[in-house]
């Protein structure tokens, strides 16, 4: 009983911090065929990594940073 606990809450954790491994899992897992789920898992890795490079390099939100920019101009003003 307690291993089944610490597996749901285990479970439960990976989906709301780490989701792209849990998704990995149910793709794994599903009944599609295996090709599809090789394209499917390096469709999802791609995109996350692009995603954390467009947040890493700030491209992904370019506006904000003009905002900013702008509220500071006036302030210095």
């Amino acid at each position: 009983m307690k291993k089944n606990k610490t597996k749901i809450v285990l479970w439960i954790l990976g989906w709301i911090f780490c989701f792209p491994i849990p998704l990995s899992i149910v793709i794994y897992r599903s009944p599609l065929k295996k090709g599809i789920k090789t394209i499917l898992l390096l469709v999802l890795w791609i995109l996350i990594c692009i995603g954390i490079l467009l947040d890493i390099t700030g491209l992904s939100n370019p506006s904000a940073e003009l905002f900013v920019q702008k509220i500071v101009d006036v302030k210095c003003i």
